[in-house]
């Protein structure tokens, strides 16, 4: 129980890192992901967002995950790799830059949708959020479903085995 409340600190503090980031004036050029993007924005790209509505939703959604499904830090941190490992290029080579932590969020969605009660519905709602951004300009559809791919992987390979 005690790494599932350092999860929970975590969190915390990731949200309040990122919305003081917000209030910083940092242009997305030079922090987000695009093609031709320096290393170090493959890093920091999931703690700059667009504007402050943007990174107040991916705080909820992170911290609302994080606590309702008791995550882990080590899923965390997995979640975390698995949005920076993105290849930009390859899906989507003229995107804008991409900023944000919705890759995370995510990762995060689809390692816990083996724990969720009503495992048809939250595939709907989360199928539905994915198509709504490859629907909207300046959205990352590509980074969402993959990255949700990605955490139903992990997921499936860390199910618990019944006998």
């Amino acid at each position: 129980m005690v790494r599932r409340k350092e999860a929970k600190i975590a969190s915390l503090v990731l949200t309040v890192a990122v919305l003081l980031l917000q209030c910083l004036d940092v242009p997305l050029e030079n922090v987000g992901l695009s093609g031709d993007s320096p290393v170090y924005a493959r890093f920091l790209y999931p703690f700059f967002h667009a504007n402050m509505l943007h990174a107040a939703i991916n705080c909820w959604c992170l911290l609302s995950v994080v606590f309702i499904y008791d995550v882990s830090l080590a899923a965390m941190a997995v979640s975390y790799l698995v949005a920076v490992l993105y290849p930009i290029g390859f899906f989507s080579p003229d995107a804008l830059p991409t900023v944000g932590l919705s890759g995370v969020c995510y990762t995060l969605m689809g390692r816990v949708a083996f724990c969720v009660r009503e495992r048809w519905k939250y595939q709907l709602y989360v199928l539905s959020y994915i198509a709504v951004g490859f629907l909207l300009p300046g959205f990352n559809g590509c980074l969402h479903l993959y990255c949700y791919i990605a955490g139903l992987l992990v997921g499936f390979l860390n199910k618990p085995i019944r006998r």
